[in-house]
């Protein structure tokens, strides 16, 4: 189960790198929905130019910490919240209060308001990467799985999604699949530092995994000198604290 209390629900700096279609995709969308109003609100759609939003909005996102969370035990991989294209020009009043839900722990609050979202702008991809986020925080990988992979289908040059896909395969143990997916990520942008991190703590965890097979197999001594001299790199990395 996802624990999203105390992690700021800013956005990586990243966001500014992305491709050209992208960010006109940013651009248009507060366009198409400026007029609509908000299904759980009494008011209309106020995006981060608007006074009053909360401040993580109007915070230089290079200052914001980049999250982070441990998955069961196995691999401390950095989970993206939101999605940085949407967040460059079409953020919205909701997407932020839904964030906030979900970094106070209210995650059942924050998936109530993006279904219903949803249910207005069906095709907002940050309302349902939201809604992924929140399904997991309330321990329904199930579903969250189903939510990213959508996402992935329908908008595969975004890579939070191939991001947090692979984030819940390495929970599972499931390495060269959360491998392939964060090569996904790195291939919608090649600038996505949460996928670098994560693609070298899975690939160190599948270096372990060879290491203990080759002992197994050839337990030779110029074997397990060569094991020994790479185990406090790996070891080192499971213990640093994320």
């Amino acid at each position: 189960m996802f624990d999203y209390r105390g992690i700021w629900p800013g956005m990586p700096a990243h966001g500014r790198q992305w491709p050209q279609s992208m960010r006109a995709w940013a651009r248009q969308r507060p366009m198409r929905a400026a007029r609509c109003p908000l299904p759980w609100s009494a008011g209309p759609l106020y995006y981060a130019i608007v006074p009053g939003l909360p401040a993580a909005m109007s915070t230089p996102s290079s200052s914001l910490p980049l999250p982070v969370r441990r998955l069961a035990g196995l691999l401390a991989l950095l989970l993206a919240l939101s999605l940085a294209a949407a967040a460059a020009q079409a953020q919205t009043a909701q997407h932020v209060q839904i964030a906030q839900w979900l970094a106070n722990g209210q995650a059942e609050q924050a998936l109530a308001a993006a279904e219903a979202g949803i249910a207005e702008f069906p095709r907002d991809p940050q309302l349902q990467f939201l809604k992924a986020n929140a399904e997991s925080a309330l321990g329904r990988q199930g579903d969250a799985e189903k939510t990213l992979t959508d996402l992935t289908q329908q908008y595969p040059e975004l890579p939070e999604p191939w991001n947090n896909l692979a984030a819940i395969r390495a929970g599972q143990g499931r390495l060269e699949e959360a491998r392939s997916l964060l090569e996904e990520a790195l291939r919608s942008n090649p600038n996505y530092a949460q996928a670098h991190a994560n693609l070298a703590d899975v690939l160190l965890r599948l270096a372990d995994g060879h290491l203990q097979t080759a002992q197994e197999l050839a337990p030779s001594a110029a074997q397990a000198q060569q094991i020994e001299a790479l185990r406090p790199l790996l070891d080192a990395n499971a213990q640093q604290p994320r």
